[in-house]
């Protein structure tokens, strides 16, 4: 089997564990603007959208990875792969609309 990265199992453990932090953030973040933000009339089709976009295109993508990996060499595949994800997050984060997500003020309850 070929290695494109070899790495000491104790980074591999050091790598995933930060990828579950990142992940739980990720996670949290996520739902907080989500309840936050996204109207309740509208958030049924919202996490539909979600959903494809998680349980139908992971499929696929590793569907084409072992043939695109098998013509242009696993490190290739592994790079490009990593390439193609910063982009896309590059792209998210660059939408107006993102980056003017602000936490609300807080509002105060009025006594008795």
């Amino acid at each position: 089997m070929a290695r494109s990265f070899p790495a000491p199992v104790w980074l591999l453990a050091l790598v995933s564990f930060a990828g579950g932090i990142g992940l739980s953030i990720h996670l949290a973040l996520w739902f907080t603007v989500f309840q936050r933000e996204i109207p309740e009339h509208a958030r049924s089709r919202v996490v539909s959208y979600d959903a494809l976009g998680s349980f139908v295109l992971i499929p696929l993508s590793l569907g084409v990875a072992g043939p695109i990996a098998e013509a242009a060499g696993f490190r290739a595949t592994l790079l490009g792969a990593a390439a193609l994800n910063a982009a896309c997050l590059l792209a998210i984060v660059a939408l107006p609309s993102v980056r003017a997500i602000r936490t609300p003020a807080a509002t105060t309850m009025p006594a008795g």
